[in-house]
This record gives C-alpha cells, sequence and structure tokens, in this order.
C-alpha cells in the first residue's frame, strides 16, 4: 500500500505469503495497482503475485490501477499477463474505470494492449459514452482512432453524443458529430 519496495523485497524474500488477501479479498498486489507504486508491483510479480486475483466484488489489480490513472502500473500488470479485458459481472472493464476518469495515458495503453473499444457494461454503456459523459475530449480522440463506434445506443436509446449534449460538453458534442454521430451540431 504505501509502495515501501525495499521492505515488500524482504518480506517476499523471506518466503512471506505473496496471494495473502485482507477482510476485502484485496492482496498486496492489489494496493500496489491501486496506488501505483510500479515498482513494488513488480516485485509481487516476481516472486509469483497473481496478476488476476480479483477482490471479493470482483475489481482486478487492472480495474484499480486503470481507474486510478497509474500508467505504468497498468502497464507492468499487462506486461505480466493481466487480462485486459476481463470484466465485473456488469461488464465494467479496466478501459471503462480509465475512461470515466478521463485517464488518456492508461486509456492508450489498455488500447495498445488490446482492449475491446467497444464493450459493453449493463444498460450497454461503451467507453465512449462514459468519455462523452464526462466531458473527457482527449479519450474520445483516442476511442475514436481506435475505431470506437460513435452511433452505438445504450438500452435507454442514448448515444455518446446524447450524453455529451445532457451534460453541457458542446466541444465533445462537435467532436463526436465530426466523427460521424448523428445529430446537428449544438447551437451556441
Amino acid at each position: 500500500k504505501g509502495g515501501h519496495t525495499p521492505l515488500v523485497e524482504l518480506l517476499l524474500s523471506r518466503h512471506a505469503e505473496v496471494d495473502l488477501y485482507d477482510e476485502r479479498g484485496a492482496s498486496a498486489l492489489m494496493y500496489a495497482a491501486a496506488s501505483g507504486h510500479a515498482v513494488a508491483l513488480q516485485v509481487l510479480c516476481l516472486f509469483g503475485a497473481s496478476v488476476e486475483c480479483a477482490q471479493r466484488d470482483g475489481i482486478t489489480p487492472l480495474m484499480a490501477g486503470a481507474t486510478g490513472g497509474h500508467v505504468e502500473a497498468v502497464q507492468a500488470l499487462v506486461g505480466n499477463g493481466a487480462d485486459v479485458n476481463a470484466g465485473l459481472a456488469n461488464g465494467a472493464t479496466a478501459l471503462m474505470g480509465a475512461t470515466k476518469g478521463g485517464h488518456v495515458g492508461a486509456v492508450e495503453s489498455l488500447l495498445a494492449h488490446g482492449a475491446k473499444v467497444d464493450a459493453t457494461m449493463a444498460g450497454g454503456l461503451t467507453a465512449l459514452m462514459a468519455a462523452a459523459q464526462g466531458g473527457h475530449a482527449h479519450v474520445i480522440a483516442l476511442l475514436l482512432a481506435y475505431g470506437a463506434q460513435v452511433r452505438l445506443r445504450s438500452v435507454d436509446g442514448a448515444t455518446a453524443l446524447m450524453r455529451a449534449r445532457a451534460n453541457g460538453h458542446v466541444e465533445v458534442a462537435e467532436q463526436l458529430v465530426a466523427a460521424g454521430a448523428e445529430g446537428r451540431r449544438p447551437v451556441r
């Protein structure tokens, strides 16, 4: 949790359990990922920590690192075999967490390693819709560059464009229209 790499190395070299879990089901690897301690994370992986060790709620270290925008942690986890498309029961993935937070670097890393750009979670929400709702123009540009579909609709019928407009993100709405989203240009 604190990223004390020398202490982590010492404990593991003395045969401390690498995949020990707390009451939430979180491991040391989970805490390292969520806190962005990439060096400690690498040490844990070298000692055999499971990169897919999900908490009781299903959140994986990759999801925690991506949601926090910790690019080096994301890269270390992916480099150690973490599944970029692992999802929660509702379909949420690491990409969606990074997108919702507007974390461009984490989004780029996940997409470069094969994250499904148009994966949907419960209700049909996509990463592009989440980015539009949050007004994250740079994330939207990345998602579009990786082929995100601008005309997809969630179960409630809303598109990314509708979500951008509903949240007052005029520039994002214009960006989506320029990319082929259906709808008139917003009036300024």
